[in-house]
């Protein structure tokens, strides 16, 4: 893209919320965006690096290689867009799962409600935390987190058997 760039530490990014909770992104040299969007571009492999910002258009502004090294308040705002943007959730139970190579489609009961997702590679999509505590990325980069594996009821303990 023409107008996209690398942001580094030594160039200035102000990031801002209007009233509406609409984010505006100003450029050290005083150009101003707004309606932004912010993304990870890698949010299953590498999720706190590489931010993206996009207009309104979904045209990309810039990247942010590690956005540790923006401003205290670019960086609420950054953590406060992702958190809205990828949805972490608990999974009560898993009401159906099937596998087709390493592609995985789920039907679960969540604290957010019924949520069928898919996990485009178990070898990336799926975390063991511990030994009971499991965490699925979806494609969108959303998180299905399973507590203690122990706590699900049998059926549920049985589908998730094929997949760890």
């Amino acid at each position: 893209m023409t107008n996209a760039h690398e942001v580094d530490a030594r160039e200035r990014l102000n990031l801002l919320r209007d009233d509406s909770g609409r984010i505006a992104l100003q450029f050290g040299d005083g150009m101003i965006h707004r309606d932004v969007l912010v993304r990870r571009t890698c949010p299953l492999t590498d999720p706190d690096h590489y931010i993206v910002f996009l207009d309104a258009q979904g045209r990309e502004l810039c990247v942010v290689r590690d956005p540790r090294r923006l401003s205290s308040e670019a960086q609420a705002v950054v953590r406060e867009a992702l958190e809205q943007h990828y949805v972490r959730s608990q999974i009560k139970a898993i009401l159906s799962l099937r596998t087709e190579g390493e592609v995985c489609y789920i039907d679960a009961e969540t604290s957010m409600g019924r949520r069928d997702f898919v996990v485009s590679n178990l070898h990336e999509g799926l975390r063991r935390l511990t030994d009971t505590r499991l965490l699925f990325f979806d494609i969108e980069g959303n998180r299905f987190e399973i507590e203690d594996v122990q706590r699900l009821d049998r059926r549920s303990v049985g589908l998730l058997k094929g997949v760890v």
